[in-house]
């Protein structure tokens, strides 16, 4: 009995096809979606270079803050 139902489960399998891929459009929200970013520093924010909704990767300069330190040499 048991080999007829696995049988019948396998044969079920042969003819009931299912898509290997669905293609569909949609947009991924979240709750909690900004991230907080602390500067190593304490200063005013002196330019920024990034919009809302800006794509940012690593390493990429998004903004600037007062200090006293000298800018083309914190950079590097």
């Amino acid at each position: 009995m048991f080999l007829y139902i696995l049988l019948l489960l396998f044969a079920g399998t042969w003819f009931i096809r299912y898509p290997a891929i669905i293609e569909t459009h949609g947009t991924l929200t979240a709750n909690d979606a900004s991230k907080e970013m602390i500067a190593l520093q304490s200063g005013r924010l002196i330019k920024l270079f990034v919009k809302n909704g800006d794509e940012v990767k690593k390493g990429n300069m998004i903004a600037w803050i007062e200090s006293t330190a000298n800018t083309a040499k914190a950079i590097l």
